[in-house]
């Protein structure tokens, strides 16, 4: 499987990415998982995403992801040098497996330095070629990778392929110290051994050739081969491949154009070499996230493993005590009669004054005559109050101020209480194992899902603003703003359309786009109440507004002669088209796609009109005071309990910023 790109593919992507965001502005930086995203705004194909993992790739992607609100400190650097620049060129550093992107900002130039050899590593060069930021530092014998240091590219093994001299290359070949034809050629020429084995396999050379039989008749074809891989490199359009395992449909590799190499491996065209690079390596993304998503959850279960097998340990010693507590009790009661006359010969002796050492040794004599109380005497501990005795070859330690029906007394006192936390241990093992089981079951499931990484939907111009589709088909707008209210009115205005307005200050423009002919009075009226919904009635709280409507001819940005009219207004001419009453009502319905999903809103007859619409998923809310913030949450919930997981997927993904924005306000459900 491809895990990272060769010097031929970075020059290949580089030529596509030379063409598509050449002159594009940064408009910001994010890191992610040792990933970087560039988020570029083109001048033909609107905002691209360019992704660099260190190491291994460079390419467009077209999948979202969820990135840090934070920014990493070296992202911070990058966004306070170079964002809101233009990137001047994009190239690779002499055909090695390195990328200059060049931004550009008063004719100053910042050089952002891109290596994807080895651990790789991104540096941020000043307009003095001096290293500002990098992610890694290091001091190599050759280069130096700190702050302030002149930067320098590293030394090549080889000469440039696109570059080297022939005459030279035949030279080098035949004195290479390699020990075969393909090492001798990947040295020389700085390229892997894949592609060294494709100049051979294209010249026609066996690619076990040792260096005993390199000769100038070999090195001549090698140099054919050569030309020929030059010259692919050379056409303006490549024909990128993906090439498969023919009997497991495993990805083997994705080159610039077909080779040799692959020639027994199932071959697919691809229209772009950055969309299969993006297509792969996210998929690749797609499961390292599993696996590491995988792997926490096996560690939470290890955890909880342990908590319980505490809990079992901690049991067990209740347990055990309580059965050695019952124990001592029933054998003090067994040997009562002694341990009381044992007990009240020490007490009695102490009152009267007796000294230890003549207490011991009168009941050691004792013991040795046979004295029975004095024979289950071990040992006094005077000082600790204590007296051990030997009970049925057991010792068992005794309070000597209290009886020996008190002793047993306190033993079974510490058994009941041992035996009191019991119930609440088992209950927490019985609890635990039903959580590691739910675990266990769930770990199951997640080691067999792949996480989705989805596409980001391409919107269209109208998206910009709030919009529907009216139920006789036509595209109706509205402004979010004042100055999306000025680009509706001055860009998109055209004489076909109509335009409306709310009768209160601080409503949205709203436009139907007509198509020619005369516009129904059924979009009219979905339009009127648009023009309501986002106005400051919604936020006013009120049921119903009025609103008018008027042709394009009507609206105009010329005050009267001898009038002053403020910046982003606009006056009516003319009389308008009054509507009375317009209800306060917007509808919510979830669109789901094959790659992805995403939320509309509009008036709930064009949202009932379009096609394939489930009329009882339709979601109608009305001015309230609930925020809306919590009311899109309550959505997506309602949502989702109708999808399949890889549909809810795709609707967390984007469905609650797309409510945040469709909603007008804080809201209720309205009540059908």
């Amino acid at each position: 499987m491809k895990t990272s790109m060769t010097n031929f593919d970075i020059n290949a992507v580089v030529n596509e990415l030379t063409s598509r965001i050449s002159s594009s502005e940064l408009k910001n930086i994010f890191e992610l998982n040792d990933m970087f995203f560039f988020r570029l705004r083109t001048k033909t194909e609107g905002t691209q995403i360019l992704v660099v993992e260190l190491g291994k790739r460079i390419h467009l992607t077209k999948f979202q992801r969820t990135f840090p609100q934070t920014p990493t400190g070296l992202c911070k650097a990058f966004r306070t040098h170079i964002k809101g620049k233009w990137l001047k060129s994009i190239s690779q550093y002499d055909f090695d497996r390195i990328i200059v992107l060049e931004f550009e900002s008063h004719e100053k130039v910042f050089k952002l330095i891109i290596e994807l050899f080895g651990k790789g590593n991104v540096i941020l060069i000043n307009p003095q070629d001096k290293i500002y930021v990098a992610k890694h530092y290091k001091k190599m014998r050759d280069r130096d990778i700190h702050p302030g240091i002149e930067f320098k590219f590293p030394p090549s093994t080889g000469k440039n392929f696109l570059e080297a001299d022939l005459d030279w290359a035949k030279e080098q070949l035949l004195n290479s110290q390699e020990k075969n034809l393909v090492g001798a050629i990947s040295k020389t020429l700085n390229i892997n051994k894949d592609y060294a084995q494709e100049i051979c396999l294209r010249a026609k050379l066996d690619l076990k050739i040792s260096k005993e039989d390199i000769t100038e008749e070999v090195v001549n074809e090698v140099l054919k081969g050569v030309k020929k891989l030059r010259k692919n490199l050379s056409l303006d359009k490549l024909e990128p491949v993906q090439y498969y395992k023919t009997e497991s449909e495993e990805i083997v590799d994705i080159t610039p154009f077909k080779l040799e190499l692959h020639k027994n491996h199932k071959a697919i065209p691809k229209e772009s070499f950055s969309i299969a690079l993006d297509e792969h390596y996210s998929s690749m993304e797609s499961m390292k996230d599993s696996s590491v998503e995988l792997k926490a959850e096996t560690r939470r279960v290890d955890q909880i493993k342990e908590i319980r097998r505490k809990q079992e340990e901690h049991l067990k010693s209740m347990q055990k005590i309580s059965a050695a507590e019952k124990e001592k009790g029933n054998l003090i009661y067994l040997h009562l009669t002694e341990i009381d006359e044992l007990l009240s010969t020490i007490t009695n002796a102490r009152h009267n004054n007796v000294a230890w050492k003549t207490i011991k040794e009168k009941l050691f004599e004792a013991k040795e005559k046979g004295t029975k109380a004095a024979q289950i005497l071990k040992k006094i501990q005077e000082k600790d109050k204590i007296v051990i005795v030997e009970l049925d070859k057991k010792q068992v330690q005794l309070d000597f101020l209290k009886t020996g029906s008190e002793n047993a007394s306190e033993m079974y006192k510490h058994a009941k209480k041992a035996e009191g936390k019991m119930p609440g241990a088992q209950k927490k093992i019985d609890e635990l194992t039903e959580r590691i089981a739910k675990l266990e079951a769930g770990l199951e499931e997640l080691s067999q899902k792949e996480k989705i990484l989805l596409e980001k939907r391409k919107k269209d111009w109208y998206e910009k603003f709030h919009w529907f589709k009216s139920s006789d088909g036509l595209l109706v707008i509205a402004g979010k703003d004042q100055r999306s209210n000025l680009d509706i009115v001055k860009k998109y205005l055209e004489k076909d359309d109509l335009f409306l307005h709310a009768e209160i200050h601080g409503a949205a423009v709203v436009v139907i786009k007509g198509t020619g002919g005369e516009i129904p009075q059924s979009t009219i009226d979905e339009a009127a109440i648009f023009s309501v919904v986002y106005s400051r009635a919604w936020k006013d709280g009120v049921s119903a507004e009025d609103t008018f409507w008027v042709t394009p001819d009507q609206v105009t940005f010329s005050a009267p002669s001898g009038e002053y009219l403020a910046k982003g207004s606009f006056i009516i001419k003319g009389s308008k088209n009054q509507l009375k009453n317009i209800p306060l009502e917007i509808a919510i319905y979830p669109i789901v796609e094959e790659k992805w999903a995403y939320m509309i809103g509009g008036p709930r007859k064009a949202i009932e009109s379009l096609e394939g619409v489930v009329k009882n998923k339709i979601i109608s809310v009305v001015p309230g005071d609930n925020p809306k913030s919590r009311m899109a949450k309550q959505i997506v919930g309602i949502v989702n309990k109708n999808l399949d997981e890889n549909d809810q997927i795709k609707i967390n993904a984007t469905a609650f910023n797309d409510l945040i924005s469709i909603l007008p306000g804080n809201c209720y459900f309205k009540k059908e």
